[in-house]
């Protein structure tokens, strides 16, 4: 068919990636923001875009967004 077969692990690849935003869908729902902010990396940057392009960067500052929007909107 035309269609490269995925190697072992490119398919490892893609099984963490989708095993990561399972666990991300769950703790949007069901965690707490140190939960949450431990699944980005500590150098991560996070926009809020419809907060006007702000950013957050930093696990600290990715975790106390999450707190305050786990304290408003969960």
């Amino acid at each position: 068919s035309g269609e490269a077969v995925p190697t072992a692990k490119e398919l490892l690849d893609l099984l963490a990636i989708q095993r990561l935003q399972m666990t991300y869908a769950q703790l949007h729902e069901h965690g707490t923001a140190d939960e949450i902010a431990a699944l980005f990396h500590p150098d991560a940057e996070l926009y809020a875009l419809y907060l006007e392009g702000k950013g957050f960067r930093g696990r600290k500052q990715i975790r106390d967004w999450y707190d305050w929007w786990l304290d408003r909107y969960a």
